[in-house]
């Protein structure tokens, strides 16, 4: 009986990988005719096409977010104010995890704008095979860390984005990398860095850095109309046994249903309302993060009425099914026919596959 469940939970992550990963490919090869088919066009035409395609793809992924996992996501805060504009924003967030990419997305959905959707994202990540390159190519921004941050080319692309009118929800997670409870070290750090800038030290967020944040709002002022400072917290990652936060679950055990609901609070702030002087900036980030801590203290504190949720009304984040079923059905249709189809077929579809991946590779490779 336990390998039978064993095999259930493993068919359970299975399914959805075999679709998403297998979907990116075909995803590529329509980009590919996209890209080709557009050329002596305006290059907004290929803009729109783009966004709608990046948007269909993670619309496959939303479907197995609500319909597969059937995750809860309680939202809190301006999320109403935030539901009556079609604006560009840079979106900040605390960073735990994968799903916190997804998250994005969840929100961004509500105005069925996720094809705005630009990460700021580590620079070895461009190495992804296959996702790498899409998101390169999709005006995504990466970025060294902070001892090999080219400023210059992150303002460049910054600056491709705005002198382009392209449509952007720019996500940048300020801290740098993901708060995991295990790695003390890391924590250490952090908190030895609030004291160097003369802050108090926080517990269940790192200290944010504010390079990418400065040249956004310095680069993007004109272009963007409001900063969505997004808070996020998963269940099941408190052991109350020992009394320890535990580290947030991945994509795999997320969808395995290990972390069924997901708290968002979101706060909108205007553009102009934003400092954008060094010090001042600093001491804004760190303000904002400072909220974060408290409201994540009484989420993580089982003797608090706050215990896995967050202060104030919250409503549940839903997405209709006419706007993921479609990508759905279009991905899965599209791949088994293909696969399925005739030995050549499917011939050409792994062929292409590795075509996509190694020349995805070697193009980022030579535009670094």
């Amino acid at each position: 009986m336990i390998t039978l469940l064993s095999h259930i939970h493993s068919l359970r992550w299975t399914i959805p990988c075999f679709l998403m990963m297998g979907s990116s490919s075909i995803t590529m090869m329509f980009w590919g005719a996209l890209r080709l088919l557009s050329a002596p066009l305006p290059k907004k035409i290929y803009r729109i096409g783009d966004d709608a395609l990046f948007s269909s793809y993670m619309r496959l992924t939303l479907f197995f977010f609500h319909n597969y996992v059937k995750a809860k996501v309680y939202v809190y805060g301006d999320i109403e104010d935030i539901q009556k504009r079609d604006e560009n924003v840079i979106y900040l967030s605390n960073h735990q995890c994968t799903v916190d990419w997804i998250v994005a997305c969840m929100l961004s959905e509500q105005k069925q704008c996720t094809g705005k959707v630009r990460y700021v994202m580590k620079s070895g990540l461009k190495y992804l095979p296959i996702y790498g390159f899409y998101c390169y190519q999709h005006s995504c921004v990466f970025v060294g860390r902070s001892g090999k941050f080219n400023g210059e080319k992150f303002i460049k692309e910054l600056q491709y984005l705005k002198n382009n009118e392209i449509p952007v929800w720019l996500v940048i997670y300020p801290e740098g990398t993901r708060y995991n409870p295990e790695l003390t070290e890391v924590i250490d750090k952090s908190k030895k860095y609030a004291v160097d800038l003369g802050f108090k030290k926080l517990h269940h967020v790192l200290t944010p850095r504010i390079t990418a944040l400065k040249s956004s709002l310095r680069e993007l002022k004109d272009h963007v109309t409001a900063v969505y400072d997004v808070t996020i917290a998963y269940s099941n990652t408190y052991d109350t046994e020992t009394r320890k936060r535990t580290p947030a679950y991945g994509m795999p055990d997320f969808v395995m249903g290990k972390s069924p609901e997901i708290h968002m609070n979101v706060e909108r702030i205007n553009i102009k309302d934003i400092p954008i002087e060094d010090s001042k900036l600093q001491q804004w980030c760190y303000k904002q993060f400072g909220k974060k801590d408290r409201i994540l203290t009484g989420f993580y504190d089982p003797d608090s009425n706050l215990y896995e949720k967050f202060p104030g009304k919250s409503s549940l984040l839903t997405i209709k099914q006419r706007q993921t079923i479609p990508a759905f059905l279009f991905y899965t249709t599209t791949l088994l026919t293909v696969i399925s189809y005739s030995d050549d077929s499917r011939d050409f579809y792994f062929k292409s596959s590795l075509c996509i991946m190694v020349g995805g590779l070697l193009w980022v490779s030579f535009k670094s």
